[in-house]
């Protein structure tokens, strides 16, 4: 019966939302060509899990805050640091969220840099 339990805890705990936050700096800064690759590729794996939230990328690197189920959160973090030795070190910061906190909508876009002033 204790086997029960954990399987139907691991499904809820998969079920949580939760709100991922991180800054990738990238050496050396990447070209027009490889902005624009990396808002494709950044929009295409977030759709791929569901997630919702904001992508800025710029030639020095990502800043992104993203909503969505746990288990599919995990999922795209393990992808972006399986997919170059570069993504192994940033700090992905993530924390429960209600689903009221969650963005609603996706959007990944190319900035003159990745922390704006808001100026």
């Amino acid at each position: 019966a204790d086997d029960d339990d954990d399987e139907e805890e691991e499904d809820d705990d998969s079920r949580e939302t939760v709100i991922v936050g991180f800054y990738h700096y990238c050496r050396p800064r990447w070209t027009a060509e490889g902005v624009e690759a990396t808002v494709a590729w950044a929009g295409a794996l977030a759709r791929l899990h569901g997630l919702k939230g904001r992508v800025r990328v710029a030639c020095e690197g990502v800043n992104a805050t993203l909503s969505g189920r746990a288990d599919e959160t995990r999922l795209f973090v393990e992808t972006l640091r399986s997919s170059d030795a570069a993504w192994t070190s940033v700090d992905f910061k993530v924390e429960a969220c209600d689903r009221a906190g969650a963005w609603r909508s996706l959007q990944v876009w190319r900035a003159n840099e990745i922390c704006g002033l808001g100026c």
